[in-house]
């Protein structure tokens, strides 16, 4: 079924319909949206032999063994993702290339996400409604696919803990972190932080460089979080989740302080380069140094830190401290302070 068929649309959307249903299943919803730019086209599932439903025949896109999805249907996966795309390859060309679409319903929404993280074709988004994302490797050129999902909180078919469940393999990653250092619409960052629910406690959160590697602990980035959580709770104390531990936080006379831990001095701990370790973290020799630098202190206060104390002018930090961060003492890198002191 074609809604809204016109040679030039805006742009084309491909929806599918759900396990047990066909192409008429969402005619209504559409013709309710008035996008009457946009083309969409409804197609059938082939009729196929359901395991769940003890083997009886079904319009379905892939086979389903039981709602708890540990086991997948790949060859039907795949045969539906070649239908769908050789639909969309019969129409795409001769629309001049409209913007695409692909979402569905419960197996069709499924299936939509595994068409639009594997095909060839780029889905200006993906609509996911009560459907969850197969198993799949995700490439690295669709690690920023857009998926808006839209999941019921009771439903009875497909649980919506399974479906957050499934979503955890397309989570923030270094593709990620490096499309939005290209975009030249967002500023640019030294750190990305994710904040998620916890199960455990007021938010969890994760922290991102941008080479892509997960970082252990942001004082800064702590403080400006719970000062949300703590306004918009109206709460004098919270929790804040992280990779190493729950971190607490709280506010006294307008100010936030955050306990980050007592300060790790300990060699192994920091962690600082094995088999050179030296009597002392306070005074340190750094190996191949860029140019001519002190001493330095080694501590980990959350992540390791390597802190440089200056009597005179300082170099450029900017000029060498990535050198510095990537030295081989610091098997997990290092934040870098120039420092100087100025009372005792």
């Amino acid at each position: 079924i074609i809604i809204n068929q016109q040679t030039l649309p805006k742009a084309l959307v491909i929806w599918l319909h759900g396990l047990g249903a066909d192409q008429n299943d969402f005619i209504s919803f559409i013709e309710r949206l008035h996008l009457n730019n946009f083309m969409f086209i409804l197609p059938n599932a082939p009729f196929r032999k359901i395991t769940m439903n003890q083997g009886y025949e079904m319009r379905g896109w892939y086979d389903i063994d039981s709602l708890n999805f540990k086991t997948q249907d790949n060859l039907g996966l795949n045969e539906s993702k070649a239908l769908i795309e050789s639909i969309i390859q019969s129409k795409y060309n001769v629309l001049n290339r409209p913007k695409l679409f692909i979402g569905g319903f419960s197996q069709g929404a499924a299936l939509a996400q595994y068409i639009g993280l594997n095909s060839k074709f780029e889905f200006t988004k993906i609509i996911s409604l009560s459907g969850y994302l197969p198993n799949m490797i995700i490439t690295d050129n669709k690690s920023h696919q857009k998926i808006l999902a839209i999941h019921g909180v009771y439903d009875d078919i497909i649980n919506i803990n399974l479906a957050k469940r499934s979503y955890e393999k397309y989570k923030i990653n270094k593709n990620f972190i490096n499309y939005l250092l290209d975009n030249k619409k967002i500023k640019k960052f030294d750190q990305f932080v994710e904040i998620s629910k916890s199960e455990n406690s007021d938010a969890k959160v994760t922290f991102w460089n941008i080479d892509g590697s997960e970082a252990e602990m942001c004082g800064n980035a702590l403080r400006c979080i719970s000062s949300l959580i703590l306004n918009k709770k109206d709460i004098k104390e919270c929790h804040i989740e992280t990779i190493k531990r729950n971190v607490k936080c709280w506010k006294n006379n307008e100010k936030i302080f955050v306990d980050i831990g007592k300060p790790i001095l300990s060699w192994n701990e920091i962690p600082l380069k094995e088999n050179i370790a030296m009597p002392s973290t306070l005074e340190i020799d750094l190996l191949s140094p860029p140019c001519d630098l002190p001493k330095f202190s080694a501590v980990n206060v959350g992540n390791p830190h390597a802190v440089f104390f200056f009597d005179d002018k300082t170099p450029n930090l900017l000029e060498v401290g990535k050198s510095i961060e990537e030295n081989e003492m610091f098997p997990m890198k290092v934040n870098v302070s120039f420092a100087k002191v100025i009372d005792n």
